[in-house]
């Protein structure tokens, strides 16, 4: 294969895996600041079994019950999964990114 080819599907291989690993970290963040596990919250309020969260923005109004905040916030934890398999995977595509684009450079 051309060098140049591989050269440059070395350095795409490394900036996807950087974004990769942006993206990875922040959605691990997310997960692990959001507290899936804590009590269902509406507008900061905990709420209880039985309670109703009417919240909403620009005039519509959102009805969920505290069974369905719950359910909400334990989908949110799908991330603490997500985010580590993410981030994994992009510095594995930064190392062999780099070690292409390395590998062309240093061929003469």
């Amino acid at each position: 294969m051309n060098r140049k080819i591989l050269q440059g599907i070395g350095s795409l291989l490394t900036y996807a895996g950087v974004v990769g690993v942006i993206v990875g970290g922040a959605i691990f963040l997310i997960a692990l600041f959001s507290n899936p596990d804590g009590d269902p919250k509406c507008d900061g309020t905990v709420m209880k079994p039985g309670d109703i969260c009417e919240s909403g923005a620009e005039g519509v109004v959102l009805g969920r019950t505290y069974d369905e905040v719950r359910a909400e916030n334990a989908e949110k934890k799908d991330g603490l999964y997500l985010g580590p398999s993410v981030l994994i995977a992009s510095i594995g595509l930064a190392v062999v990114g780099s070690r292409i684009d390395e590998n062309q450079t240093a061929t003469v």
